[in-house]
């Protein structure tokens, strides 16, 4: 149900030679694996990044219950690009969140932010004030992914906190993840 790795973060010429085994093994799961650079510690606050394509949605579901199973706070993130024209982000963000699968049983109102930026290093700045990162693992491309990498493979290399990441694979998830029914 859960793959659990500890990573390197390595960057630069020590992961072009080297490469890195947790974020091959992201790239092909078709569950969900937990990437951690440090020791494990209490969770109180998660962040879920959303990008509002049907895929992400996978990542929110699974940040919404582990949140409500930890009771930990949870934080919706949007990052808008440069020029990008993508209407309201934050009411978007807002109505995600009020049509969360199940209603899990939040310890509060989730929080909704957007920041504008390159996405991973967005999402890495964020994760400084959150014990985990959980977000959707997509390809979008063979080629596209060998060149410049994913957002997930580059937040994981850039991410002080665990990096959970959710395989987009499969049918949507309209309900909490099994794995985290049986833990609330």
């Amino acid at each position: 149900d859960l793959l659990v790795m500890g990573t390197h973060g390595r960057s630069g010429i020590a992961r072009l030679f080297m490469g890195s085994v947790t974020e091959a093994v992201v790239a092909r799961s078709s569950v969900p694996v937990l990437a951690l650079r440090q020791p494990a510690r209490r969770i109180r606050r998660v962040l879920a990044p959303v990008n509002f394509a049907d895929y992400s949605d996978a990542g929110l579901v699974y940040a919404a219950a582990l949140a409500a199973a930890l009771r930990a706070r949870l934080t919706a993130l949007y990052v808008r690009e440069a020029g990008a024209n993508d209407g309201d982000p934050l009411l978007r963000l807002n109505e995600r969140l009020l049509r969360l699968p199940g209603k899990p049983a939040l310890p509060e109102a989730p929080a909704a932010k957007v920041r504008q930026g390159h996405p991973a290093a967005e999402i890495a700045r964020e994760a400084v004030e959150h014990d985990l990162v959980v977000l959707t693992a997509h390809s979008k491309g063979l080629l596209r992914d060998a060149l410049l990498g994913t957002t997930v493979e580059r937040v994981l290399r850039a991410s002080p906190a665990p990096v959970l990441a959710v395989p987009s694979v499969g049918p949507r998830r309209t309900s909490p993840p099994p794995l985290l029914e049986a833990v609330a």
